[in-house]
């Protein structure tokens, strides 16, 4: 920002000296006028038409820009929303998940036992 406004001083300075250095009276026709003034004020006057058709020009692309810019923020923060609820469910999820392995080592370990318990308590027929 401030080698703009360097930038712009030089440039200010530049069109002065130009300006104090062209004094000399000119005619000027624009269609159906006849402006007589000093060259400086004409070139002044071209210099601050060209800024001003610049700044025109520059100015749609600009709020085109912004309302893009607005818009894709807005899609970014509905993406984050969406990425926390994933989030969520994915935690929720995994607590599922913990919860459905210990219930299946405990209906193992009940199972074992009860198989355990089975065998140990029926009489083995003997084999002659």
């Amino acid at each position: 920002m401030q080698i703009l406004v360097i930038i712009a001083l030089v440039l200010a300075v530049v069109a002065i000296i130009l300006m104090l250095q062209n004094l000399v009276m000119i005619s000027v026709s624009i269609f159906l006028w006849n402006i007589h003034s000093s060259l400086a004020m004409v070139m002044l006057v071209a210099l601050a038409v060209g800024v001003l058709i610049s700044l025109l020009l520059l100015v749609p692309g600009s709020i085109r820009n912004k309302m893009a810019a607005s818009g894709q923020n807005k899609k970014l923060a509905a993406l984050e929303d969406e990425r926390n609820q994933y989030q969520k469910k994915s935690e929720e999820a995994e607590k599922e998940v913990a919860t459905l392995e210990e219930q299946l080592a405990s209906f193992s370990a009940a199972l074992e036992n009860q198989q355990q318990s089975g065998t140990s308590s029926t009489p083995q027929k003997s084999i002659k």
